[in-house]
């Protein structure tokens, strides 16, 4: 037992206070107990008013019974306590009047303390009519007792009460969820229809539907729903619910303000300026969506999948994959945002070198690049637009640099030029070349360079209606551009002046200024046409800001030749005074892959090649003369060829003597060797091998040519599954401007194997895969399962 007197066992006086505390049966954890009970009572009488919002009539009738107890033996202790002060008191005096030698400093905890002074013989003793309040020994225990006790009798209680509403407010929580999930999928439905108007209101009201569902669990009191958090198993639960409304509310936001921020996007009367104008304020709004989208994709990674009832796990993951889809969308949205605004000129002042390519008259990029524009950007308005009468020829004369043209040009001009620059099949190596050819004519250093494919301007010109052309008493619709254009060029033009692109030269500008004040039907047109162009890449663009232009490269509007591992295929063609017969020239590539009984894999590939045009027709009755190069993967081997045509020595132009050989040609192409067992011509270009060779067709005629070669890879070589099957894949890579291309493949396998699935669109039969008759608008890829 503690001891609360430190006093000389001889004192007579410690004797009899002794004896008086065992007469009174009064022990010192008597006097503890008092305080404690003290204490209690005080604590009752609080509980019962921080209690009091059960709004339960028997609970407040509980508490008022432990309230009237509490101040009954809260009185009983203060009078106990009370006595036994008085006691302490007279003993206290009589200690301090002891003239004894044995007399020591004491300290009596409950009653009173003595106070020291400097000086360590003497001591005074503090007045105790006024003792102060101090804890019970063990205090903690006895609080700890009353709040277990309390819980005990209150919980029942307040499990009654809230039964009822812990059921209503369940029905209402599922009832607003349900509501909110149905308005997302309305929300996704419509951004995929670019319907960014409707979306935005999907989203608004998925957003007041998951407001509702925790306006749910909000009337339940707050206290109350963290113990239930607390509990093991339905505690999860309740804290996942919580993260799912969360991320609801977050997505639905994020969705609104971005469809908000687009929406003028796809108004009526949109025009360019409006555009800018929404694309500049949208850059804010983008940075806002995407904060939220990316928070409500970290609360759904905090969800316990086993939470949840079984039959909607499939549609949370389903749910959750959608929205970190959305979230990158996002993310690339907002770059791309600011990328077109770099290229709209918001930072500086932007000019970009603008090339036209007739893809009747077809080359690597897409087609021959007859006129080009000089175009001045500044915050999203066009400053100017410069287009030479001459076309591309005008910068004949002042290109300096004398360089040997690429092989196959030498049949027209064995010096390289401007208007032939497009020789790559990768657009952004003939645009860095286009940019050095205009800058070594005299012309001012661009930006970048964006090459618009004929086809394109002429779906542009039956969007924005028919263009006007009084001077030359004609109006410019989609049906007639082409002859129009031929027509205008090659034979009206004013000879005296010898500008045979003039009408070119009227005619863009005119385009693009209707195109900056145009009012179309439906905005989202212009927003469809241009995307399904990037595709296509009937409009590619290339950027000397190389961050910008990782972003154009990651849209495919880049023109970039694919990158892949697997197989490969691109036809090139380049027509080489052939005037402009591709127009009226069907095409059909039947690409066909077999593997070996020895594993290896061997491709033939068929070029079928029409001529439809009428002989006496000034543009289309030429000879079609094409040189051919077929890029397949890396050191693959040239079998057999025939069907080509090809040049006589003769035929070509010899440089002169003082032209140089070009660096970027030598670079990219390396030496051209020749094959004369199947007379083909073979090098390595951008990662590839190429087999190349001429193909001529005249008016009425049809020309078959076959190539056969050997893959660099074989069955065993092949990507495999984790049950050792044999994956096989194809990219057929497209070429821009290929408007009358039709497309087929097959893949067939030995008697021993067998093609247990194909990607989508083939027709299987154990040992063959076929995808037959496609005219590809963009390229094309195919997967194939071997067992």
């Amino acid at each position: 037992m503690r001891k609360y007197f430190f006093i000389s066992r001889k004192s007579r006086v410690v004797r009899d206070f002794k004896r008086f505390l065992r007469r009174k049966h009064i022990s010192i954890n008597t006097l503890s107990v008092i305080n404690a009970v003290q204490l209690c009572g005080a604590l009752s009488r609080s509980f019962f008013h921080l209690c009091a919002w059960t709004g339960s009539l028997s609970t407040r009738l509980l508490f008022t019974i432990l309230e009237a107890v509490g101040r009954s033996v809260g009185f009983c202790a203060h009078v106990l306590h009370t006595k036994t002060t008085c006691a302490l008191r007279f003993f206290a005096n009589r200690i301090s009047n002891t003239k004894t030698k044995e007399k020591q400093i004491f300290t009596l905890q409950l009653g009173f303390r003595p106070q020291y002074s400097h000086k360590r013989s003497s001591y005074e003793t503090r007045d105790l009519r006024h003792p102060p309040f101090l804890l019970p020994f063990r205090w903690q225990r006895h609080i700890l007792f009353f709040v277990v006790l309390s819980a005990v009798l209150v919980l029942p209680f307040k499990a009654i009460t809230l039964f009822g509403k812990m059921q209503e407010v369940a029905e209402g929580f599922m009832t607003s969820a349900k509501g909110g999930l149905q308005e997302l999928e309305e929300a996704k439905s419509a951004l995929s229809s670019f319907r960014l108007r409707e979306a935005e209101n999907h989203f608004a009201s998925a957003l007041h539907n998951f407001d509702n569902a925790q306006h749910q669990t909000q009337k339940i009191n707050a206290g109350f729903f963290e113990i239930l958090k607390s509990i093991p198993g339905k505690g999860r639960t309740l804290n996942d619910a919580e993260l799912l409304i969360s991320a609801g509310k977050k997505i639905s936001k994020a969705g609104e303000v971005m469809a908000s921020a687009f929406g003028p996007l796809t108004e009526k009367n949109i025009t360019p300026q409006t555009a800018y104008s929404a694309l500049t304020t949208s850059r804010d709004v983008l940075i806002q969506a995407l904060s939220l989208s990316q928070s409500a994709v970290d609360d759904l990674q905090h969800v316990n999948l086993q939470s949840l009832p079984s039959k909607y796990r499939a549609q949370f993951l389903a749910g959750r994959d959608d929205i970190e889809h959305f979230t990158r969308t996002l993310s690339e949205t907002e770059s791309l945002a600011r990328t077109v605004l770099n290229i709209l000129g918001a930072q500086a002042k932007k000019r970009y070198l603008m090339v036209f390519q007739n893809d009747s008259e077809i080359r690597p990029t897409g087609g021959f690049i007859g006129t080009f524009s000089l175009v001045d950007v500044d915050n999203g308005v066009i400053k100017k637009i410069e287009t030479p009468g001459g076309g591309s020829y005008d910068l004949q004369g002042s290109l300096r640099p004398r360089v040997i043209s690429p092989y196959p040009l030498h049949m027209v001009n064995p010096a390289w030029q401007f208007q032939d620059a497009n020789w790559f099949p990768d657009f952004p190596t003939s645009a860095k070349k286009l940019m050095w050819f205009y800058e070594k004519s005299g012309g001012p250093t661009v930006d970048g360079v964006i090459a618009v494919n004929a086809s394109l301007a002429a779906r542009l010109v039956g969007l924005v209606g028919p263009i006007d052309m009084p001077e030359y008493g004609v109006a410019v619709t989609e049906k007639n551009f082409y002859e129009e254009i031929q027509k205008q060029v090659e034979l009206e033009y004013d000879r005296a002046k010898n500008r045979p692109k003039q009408f070119l030269s009227d005619l863009f500008p005119r385009l693009l200024e209707k195109l900056s004040g145009m009012v179309t039907t439906d905005g989202s047109e212009l927003s469809k046409l241009f995307i399904q162009a990037a595709l296509s890449r009937d409009i590619q663009v290339y950027l000397s800001d190389k961050t910008d232009q990782r972003v154009i490269a990651s849209y495919g509007l880049s023109g970039e030749l694919t990158t892949t591992q697997s197989d490969f295929l691109m036809v090139v063609r380049a027509n080489v005074s052939g005037g402009k017969s591709d127009a009226v020239i069907d095409e059909f590539i039947d690409h066909s892959v077999a593997l070996q009984d020895d594993g290896t894999l061997s491709a033939k590939v068929r070029i079928i090649r029409t001529h439809h045009g009428d002989p006496t027709h000034p543009f289309y009755g030429t000879k079609n003369t094409q040189y051919v190069r077929l890029y397949v993967p890396k050191g693959s081997t040239l079998i057999s060829a025939k069907g080509f045509h090809p040049i006589k020595p003769t035929d070509l132009k010899p440089p002169l003597p003082f032209y140089s050989e070009d660096a970027d040609l030598k670079t990219v192409q390396g030496a051209i060797q020749f094959d004369p067992v199947t007379a083909m011509y073979y090098n390595n270009e951008f990662g590839r091998t190429v087999f190349a060779n001429w193909i001529q067709v005249s008016p009425s005629q049809t020309v078959i040519s076959e190539i056969t070669y050997r893959l660099p890879f074989t069955v065993v070589s092949l990507r495999k599954n984790d049950k050792g099957e044999s994956l096989y894949s194809l990219v057929f890579q497209r070429q821009p401007g290929s408007r009358t291309q039709e497309y087929d493949f097959r893949l067939s396998v030995p008697a021993n194997r067998a093609i247990i699935w194909a990607s989508d669109g083939s027709n299987v039969h154990d040992i063959t895969a076929q995808w037959i008759s496609q005219r590809p608008s963009t390229d094309i890829r195919h997967s194939v399962i071997i067992k």
